[in-house]
C-alpha cells in the first residue's frame, strides 16, 4: 500500500531522538482500525512459543460476519501432539483439545478480544487459553484499556535480518494493565496493509524468583480481512 510506505519512508527520517514516532503509532493505529471495521477475517498462523508454555501449533482461524468464530490448530504443546479445535455460534464456544471438551457461552466481546490481542499482543496469548480451553482473556469486555503498546518506532533492518521485500516493520512495548510486559517486533504487508510476521519476548518470573523472557514467533502465511463473500483461498496446511 502506498500510503503505509509513504508514512515508513518519512517515519524514518524523522523524530529518531523521541521515544516514540507518531508516524510508528500511526501505522500501528490504521492497521487495527482496519482489521477491527472488517467484516469477514481469516487467517492461517504458525505459531512457534518458548518456555515456559511451549506450544508449536499452525492453524486457521475464521471469523465470519455473523459473529461465530471457528479455528482449529495441529502440532504440539509441549512433547504431546495435540489438536485444537474452537467453535462459537454468537451464543455458544465449544473448546476442544484431543479428547477433551468444554463447552460454555460465548464471550460477548470474544472477536474484539481476539482481534486486539492479535495486534497488541499477539495470536499466542489466545492460543495458550484455548489450548487450557478457556476464553481468551478480557473476552468478555475490556481488553482495549487491558493491553497497550507503548514506544512505537520503525525498525529499519537488512534482509539478512529478517527484513522482506514488501514489509515494513515496527517495533514497540507490549504493556499490561499500564505496566511494561515486553516488547514486540511486527511485520506489515505494504499489499494486503496486515500483519505477516511477528516476534515478541514477555517478562515472567520463573520458579527462582527471577525475572525471565519467553519468546513467541508467528508467522501469517494468509491473512484476509474485508468484505464477505470472497473466495476462500487454499493453504498449504
Amino acid at each position: 500500500m502506498r500510503l503505509l510506505a509513504i508514512l515508513f519512508a518519512l517515519l524514518l527520517t524523522g523524530g529518531a531522538q523521541s521515544a516514540e514516532n507518531p508516524g510508528a503509532r500511526k501505522i500501528f493505529e490504521t492497521v487495527e482500525r482496519n482489521l477491527l471495521a472488517a467484516e469477514d477475517i481469516e487467517f492461517y498462523v504458525h505459531v512457534d512459543i518458548q518456555e515456559p508454555y511451549v506450544r508449536r501449533m499452525d492453524g486457521r482461524v475464521k471469523l465470519p460476519p455473523d459473529g461465530s468464530v471457528e479455528g482449529r490448530f495441529r502440532g504440539a504443546i509441549g512433547s504431546q501432539r495435540a489438536v485444537l479445535d474452537f467453535a462459537g455460534n454468537g451464543k455458544t464456544l465449544e473448546l476442544k483439545l484431543n479428547d477433551e471438551k468444554r463447552e460454555g457461552k460465548q464471550p460477548a466481546a470474544l472477536r474484539e478480544a481476539l482481534l486486539i490481542t492479535l495486534m497488541r499482543a499477539g495470536f499466542g496469548q489466545p492460543l495458550i487459553n484455548l489450548s487450557q480451553l478457556n476464553p481468551p482473556e478480557r473476552s468478555d469486555g475490556g481488553v482495549r484499556d487491558w493491553i497497550s503498546v507503548a514506544n512505537v518506532m520503525p525498525r529499519d533492518a537488512a534482509v539478512g535480518q529478517g527484513y522482506h521485500s514488501g514489509e515494513i516493520s515496527i517495533q514497540f512495548d507490549l504493556m499490561i494493565a499500564g505496566k511494561k510486559a515486553g516488547h514486540a517486533r511486527l511485520w506489515i504487508s505494504t499489499t494486503s496493509k496486515l500483519p505477516t510476521r511477528r516476534e515478541q519476548f514477555l517478562l515472567y518470573t520463573d520458579a527462582s524468583g527471577k525475572q525471565s523472557e519467553m519468546r513467541i514467533d508467528e508467522r501469517y502465511t494468509y491473512f484476509y480481512a474485508g468484505p464477505k463473500d470472497v473466495p476462500e483461498v487454499q493453504v498449504n496446511e
